[in-house]
Formats: structure tokens, C-alpha cells, sequence
């Protein structure tokens, strides 16, 4: 069974396909917006209110970190 991760990373790349494919412009903060508000649920209805601040937190935290290794790994669209 694919974790949470690879199931929306699958998702989310087979729309980058997709739209790379069919020569579709890809607004990229429509997706952020998408993928936040599927974060802002699973917060909201998975934690208890006293520790949503602090996930809130976590999330931050664990976007720049992701980010900042994938651009160490030479992934991003300046690389292509």
C-alpha cells in the first residue's frame, strides 16, 4: 500500500504530465492553494484544537526543509 506521500505525489505529477503533454500553462499557486486547503482539512479534522498551532508550525517548517533539500539535489524547474 503507497503512503500519503506517494499517493499525492502521484497525483500531483500526473497532472504536471498531463499539463506538460498537452502544452496546458501550469498555474502553480492554484495548485499550493488546492494542496494547502487538503492540509488545512486533514489539520483541522485530524488533531485537537490545542495542537493545531503547532502542526501549523510543523508544516512550515517541514516545507522550507523539503524545499531547501530538493534544491541541494538540484531539483526545481531552474535546473531543467
Amino acid at each position: 500500500m503507497a503512503s500519503l506521500y506517494e499517493d499525492a505525489n502521484n497525483v500531483v505529477m500526473a497532472h504536471l504530465r498531463k499539463a506538460l503533454e498537452t502544452g496546458n500553462t501550469i498555474n502553480v499557486a492554484d495548485w499550493v492553494s488546492d494542496i494547502s486547503r487538503a492540509l488545512a482539512d486533514m489539520i483541522l479534522h485530524g488533531a485537537p484544537s490545542v495542537d493545531q498551532a503547532a502542526l501549523i508550525a510543523h508544516a512550515h517548517r517541514q516545507l522550507d526543509q523539503h524545499i531547501a533539500e530538493k534544491r541541494a539535489q538540484g531539483i526545481g524547474i531552474e535546473k531543467q
